[in-house]
């Protein structure tokens, strides 16, 4: 009777465990459609087929930073100037965000490109390039937001993140 109880508490240990495991250590990734057209997808890995068809994978627990960055990114495209950083990073855990300056007569243009890494697999989306105004820029970006933003009812709203600059090139004085 005592070996059978034993028995017993064993087993539904093992599954509260198995259900712990399974729901806390996967890592829930959205897949965003880089043209904009179909809802978010939502899955525990990433393919080479996903990504191959314009799905850029995004980790649900980055969402925040991502927002930030992309808010930053506005901003530094709305001020017209000479900037002082010839080029920097802005990174998650498994996302890049990499921009250059290319100097322009009034204000510089930037060539920016995110990329992102899962389960060893790397998709690159470029969000602007050198031959498109910084107005195109913004308005790329606050597309990108608002897809994000209206296929995301799972999430609260972003909280408020300061963005981190890794790798920063600054444009030496002559």
């Amino acid at each position: 009777m005592i070996e059978k109880q034993t028995t017993m508490r064993f087993k539904l240990l093992l599954i509260l465990i198995s259900a712990i495991c399974n729901s806390s250590f996967g890592q829930r990734i959205a897949l965003i459609d880089t043209k904009f057209k179909t809802p978010i997808l939502f899955t525990d890995s990433v393919s080479v087929n996903q990504v191959s068809n314009a799905l850029l994978p995004i980790r649900v627990d980055e969402f925040d930073t991502l927002n930030a960055h992309l808010e930053f990114l506005k901003k530094v495209l709305s001020e017209p100037k000479r900037s002082k950083m010839q080029s920097f990073e802005l990174k998650t855990q498994t996302i890049s965000i990499s921009v250059s300056r290319i100097p322009m007569a009034y204000a510089d243009r930037y060539i920016i490109t995110m990329q992102s890494l899962n389960n060893g697999i790397n998709a690159t989306y470029n969000l602007l390039r050198p031959e498109v105004p910084n107005k195109d820029g913004i308005k790329k970006i606050e597309k990108l937001r608002k897809y994000i933003e209206s296929n995301t009812s799972l999430f609260g709203p972003p909280k408020a993140i300061e963005p981190k600059f890794y790798n920063v090139v600054v444009v030496s004085e002559k």
